[in-house]
């Protein structure tokens, strides 16, 4: 029930990417918050990398109008 976002005047994206590890992908962001770099890590469900990769797309441009 806690909402604690990654891109404000507090915390600034660093890193936005996909990666694969082992049988499943991760889609995984990267932000600074204070002098601590701090990250999520999201599982890609099996056929959902086309998805996954439009949301990285969406967040990149999102941090790129904040910022």
């Amino acid at each position: 029930n806690s909402h604690e976002p990654f891109h404000d005047q507090l915390r600034q994206i660093r890193d936005i990417r996909i990666r694969e590890a082992g049988k499943m992908n991760l889609l995984e962001i990267s932000y600074e918050q204070g002098n601590a770099i701090r990250g999520i890590r999201v599982p890609i469900p099996r056929g959902k990398l086309r998805e996954a990769f439009e949301v990285q797309e969406r967040l990149v441009n999102a941090a790129a109008s904040v910022g």
